[in-house]
């Protein structure tokens, strides 16, 4: 993957997005987790030929809206209360897998076909 240094995108708090094989960030350092989890993104793109992961990604992440705006806790961490907006975020299926591997060395090595969707 590419990485490429940008002002003011992605926007917001955002770091990094990953759009095909490159990492756009406006960030000075990406750590390898932050690499690892644009990777993974990457990954989900390929299988959902990189079209379907962004219509999806909004799909999932206006469902997870709804469903964080109902449910006060879904997205919640320990101790801790996120604004909904990032709850969602954090709740979104595609996130949810990078964030929970984006740490574990080999994890695309071995990581399954869709393995955001189990």
């Amino acid at each position: 993957m590419k990485v490429v240094k940008t002002t003011g995108f992605p926007p917001g708090p955002f770091k990094a997005i990953t759009i095909g094989p490159w990492i756009f960030t406006k960030s000075d350092l990406l750590t390898e987790s932050d690499i690892q989890h644009e990777a993974i993104h990457w990954e989900q793109q390929k299988e959902t030929l990189i079209l379907g992961f962004f219509v999806l990604y909004i799909v999932f992440q206006l469902i997870e809206l709804v469903r964080c705006a109902i449910d006060p806790n879904r997205g919640a961490s320990e101790g801790y209360k996120r604004p909904l907006w990032k709850r969602a975020y954090r709740s979104n299926l595609f996130e949810k897998e990078a964030y929970a591997n984006q740490d574990e060395q080999g994890y695309l090595e071995h990581r399954q076909l869709w393995a955001w969707a189990k």
